[in-house]
């Protein structure tokens, strides 16, 4: 499984991959910019993200604009639903605006900081991303 993990704090992706690193390959990024620029060049070279995990409030390029474009350009080359990455927002951010404008993007799941590696695994084992 190939795993991007945005988040600008180190802490975070740490963390995340420590748990997410034993079921497949994680891609470190802490910004929104870089996050867009890698997902485009995986796609157009015709490869897959499975999971994302995305922090929503990232300086400069937020979470939420990331997943808008994750989603746009993902039906711009033409992917099926089920070539489409799994995008988990995981943020400390626990208004309902924000959750509710996260679904609306197309985000799969949105998890509140702090999160247990139970609740991760549990969700992910429900998706079929992992056994």
């Amino acid at each position: 499984m190939e795993i991007m993990i945005i988040d600008d704090e180190l802490i975070s992706r740490k963390k995340l991959c420590t748990i997410l690193g034993a079921y497949g390959n994680c891609h470190e990024i802490d910004n929104g910019t870089d996050a867009i620029e890698f997902y485009n060049k995986v796609i157009k070279a015709g490869k897959k993200i499975d999971l994302i995990t995305l922090d929503v409030s990232m300086a400069g390029v937020d979470g939420l604009t990331v997943l808008y474009k994750i989603r746009v350009n993902e039906r711009r080359n033409g992917l099926r639903p089920n070539q489409c990455a799994k995008i988990i927002m995981i943020t400390s951010d626990r208004s309902n605006e924000t959750h509710e404008k996260a679904l609306s993007l197309g985000c799969d799941h949105y998890l509140i900081k702090p999160i247990t590696n139970q609740n991760l695994v549990d969700w992910l084992e429900r998706q079929n991303l992992v056994a």
